[in-house]
């Protein structure tokens, strides 16, 4: 198009509202970012043009005009919780007693449902990323495990799990009790501790299905952790705690 390479305000501008015509406005911000990263030391000025009002300005214009609202999943509450439970009677299967173990113990340990599930996808299967068996810690009040690795963990370092058994009708605690007794009779010398009926690590897949019958499909993997923080916040949790917990970086 014959530009000048170097970066200003008008090419800036112009890559704006050409991206804008394609994808949502707040992926060209992303690519802002990282065109800003890669540019910078050969062209020091390169932030303070993307800084400048004129892009500034122009961004603003296509996040309005061409944007579009943020979908957030529905945070699953207690009365869910409680409506799932209260589906179940007492004789519940292997993979039963499965899902209602990730079921509370991701909405109670504020976890993603992909930490305690495998992605749906077999290529992106990682073993190492996996919970396993011999990190369980139990008391006579809580349940621990350890987390390999999560998205907010950049140098691998894992964190530890730990969910306490509640008063109220919605207890995580007897429901892990009864899976790990189940688990560990049918598969002594496996190393996961989440294992369907088949021995295979359930994926995300398999436990939205299950997640699916009880509640509509405008719930997702997302709903676990929302519902936990927000359940916290109900019952009074500074925010504080409740972002070191769900280890957010933000507000």
């Amino acid at each position: 198009h014959n530009l000048d390479p170097a970066p200003s305000e008008d090419i800036f501008s112009l890559y704006i509202s050409y991206q804008s015509a394609f994808i949502n406005p707040r992926t060209v911000s992303s690519y802002l970012s990282g065109i800003c990263h890669a540019l910078e030391p050969d062209f020091p000025h390169v932030r303070e043009v993307r800084r400048s009002p004129l892009v500034v300005r122009t961004l603003r214009g296509a996040m309005r005009s061409r944007g579009s609202a943020i979908q957030r999943v529905p945070a699953i509450t207690t009365a869910d919780l409680r409506a799932v439970l209260n589906s179940y009677d007492n004789c519940i299967s292997f993979d039963t007693s499965l899902f209602l173990t990730i079921l509370l113990t991701g909405f109670f340990g504020l976890l993603r449902l992909g930490e305690i599930t495998a992605p749906s996808n077999p290529l992106f299967i990682d073993p190492s990323k996996q919970v396993r068996r011999s990190s369980i810690a139990l008391t006579s009040s809580t349940y621990e495990f350890f987390l390999p690795a999560n998205k907010t963990d950049p140098f691998f370092e894992g964190n530890h799990i730990i969910i306490r058994s509640t008063t109220d009708d919605i207890n995580p605690y007897p429901h892990f009790i009864s899976y790990l007794s189940l688990r560990d009779a049918r598969f002594p010398f496996h190393t996961q501790l989440f294992l369907t009926s088949h021995g295979e690590v359930p994926t995300e897949h398999w436990f939205l299905a299950k997640l699916h019958q009880h509640l509509p499909k405008v719930f997702g993997a997302q709903s676990l952790r929302a519902g936990g923080a927000t359940w916290l916040a109900s019952i009074g949790t500074d925010s504080a705690q409740i972002q070191a917990l769900g280890c957010w970086s933000s507000d």
